[in-house]
């Protein structure tokens, strides 16, 4: 049995990695003997920077392989390629590969579509048309404000599946998140594809619900929620990190860490008060003698928060209680840093289920409004998480103190749900696999 992943993101975002390899850690364990390869999002032709980009899932795999369409990530020789025409190349790689759905759609045998493709994108489709199942890596399907953009970034994010389903593959969505789109002409393309799905596992019960209402009852497609695919990692966590003892009689923690996000989609007033609160909590950890980490969960050279950081640091001298820690700190690596604070305040997600692994507790600020976050809540963090729009120095305090106080029955429930969550989180697979067999059973009866 050949078993296809696509669209597995860059793993510099470390939330990314973890999800990545908890998939290949479910795909070993449910289905020893098939044969698994990765389609990565990122185009054949940014494969230079593969090594970096896809660093842990390369090394449980072997090749990555690039994805059919060019992209124009930046990074590697792209690494100069932001805005308006990071947006602009990408457009013109995916208009690039419209001809190859054509291509199959017109039913021109796969052997001589392969024949005209440049080698790099050669051994991908080839991949794809020998698969026996793909399983797609899901991401956030975002709204947008802007319907032209909205339909744009759904045309990327379907390409890929819809070449698959072209290819009549049965195709099983894992962990994927759904906002509610705006546009009509998204919503129909994106229901489409679902509605051919062989089975939908989302990451919150708002998603499934999203997902549901895009999805005929007629089609038959299987749709749950399940756990965050970063949650396979959960028992393996335990072996890596020895958790050292929290400062228990301190009234407030002695050691914070910071994950941070330079998030610029609610406008400059909210960024600068998400700046002013995060300022705010460091000033106040000088004063009573705590030290802050930075810890960069997040390195993606597109998603860097250098400007943030000059932001809240815009004097000349470096604060004493504060260190900012350089380099691209891998996920174990990661699980230590988290083991060696007494509380996260993070605003990126992953970063607080690495820090429950290690039973450490965590202040959330949400920098969007996506049903993300609701994998948060459900774990018990509801109570101290924070709207990037809405917080202050103040309020920031105010619920790391509160965080703190309650860490004990916090800590308690974390781990209880947590367990719970990693109990569960092999349903992502299971459940497809199982659909695939009954349904290559029935076809096989119907043929006799």
């Amino acid at each position: 049995m050949r078993i296809i992943v696509i669209d597995n993101c860059p793993e510099s975002n470390r939330g990314d990695a973890a999800m990545q390899v908890g998939l290949l850690k479910l795909l070993r364990q449910q289905a020893p003997e098939a044969q698994i390869e990765m389609v990565a999002l990122m185009g054949a032709n940014q494969t230079d920077s593969f090594l970096a980009e896809y660093d842990h899932t390369s090394r449980l795999i072997g090749v990555v392989h690039g994805g059919l369409k060019p992209t124009f990530f930046p990074t590697g020789k792209y690494h100069n390629l932001y805005g308006a025409l990071y947006e602009v190349f990408n457009a013109v790689g995916l208009a690039a590969r419209i001809g190859l759905l054509a291509a199959i759609k017109m039913k021109i045998p796969t052997g001589i579509i392969a024949s005209l493709l440049p080698l790099k994108y050669r051994r991908s489709f080839l991949l794809l048309a020998g698969a026996d199942l793909i399983i797609w890596r899901g991401r956030n399907l975002r709204s947008r404000n802007q319907k032209a953009m909205e339909l744009y970034r759904t045309l990327q994010w379907l390409y890929h599946p819809v070449i698959c389903l072209a290819l009549g593959k049965p195709i099983a969505l894992v962990s994927g998140s759904f906002w509610h789109l705006n546009g009509k002409i998204a919503r129909g393309l994106v229901s489409r594809v679902l509605n051919r799905c062989l089975y939908i596992s989302c990451r919150e019960e708002e998603s499934a619900r999203v997902a549901r209402s895009m999805c005929s009852s007629d089609a038959g497609v299987i749709i749950e929620q399940q756990p965050d695919l970063s949650f396979a990692l959960y028992q393996g966590s335990q072996s890596v990190v020895k958790v050292l003892p929290q400062e228990v009689d301190s009234a407030f923690p002695k050691r914070i860490a910071l994950t941070l996000m330079d998030w610029r989609g609610t406008g400059a007033e909210a960024r600068l008060s998400y700046i002013e609160s995060i300022r705010g909590l460091i000033d106040h950890c000088g004063m009573v003698g705590t030290r802050v980490v930075i810890v960069p969960q997040v390195v993606k050279k597109w998603e860097n928060t250098a400007s943030l950081i000059a932001a809240v640091f815009p004097g000349p001298s470096k604060l004493e209680h504060v260190e900012i820690l350089e380099g691209n700190p891998g996920i174990d690596e990661l699980l230590r840093i988290y083991a060696g604070v007494d509380l996260l305040v993070a605003t990126r997600m992953h970063s607080v289920i690495l820090a429950g692994f290690v039973r450490r507790p965590a202040v959330v600020i949400s920098y969007d409004t996506g049903p993300k976050w609701g994998i948060l809540s459900r774990l018990g963090y509801e109570p101290y998480m924070i709207n990037y729009s809405l917080t202050s120095a103040e309020t920031l305090i105010r619920t790391v103190q509160k965080c703190w106080d309650d860490r004990e029955v916090l800590c308690r429930i974390l781990t209880d749900n947590i367990r719970a969550e990693s109990k569960q989180v092999s349903l992502n697979i299971s459940r497809p696999l199982a659909l695939f067999q009954q349904d290559k059973a029935v076809t096989a009866a119907n043929r006799q």
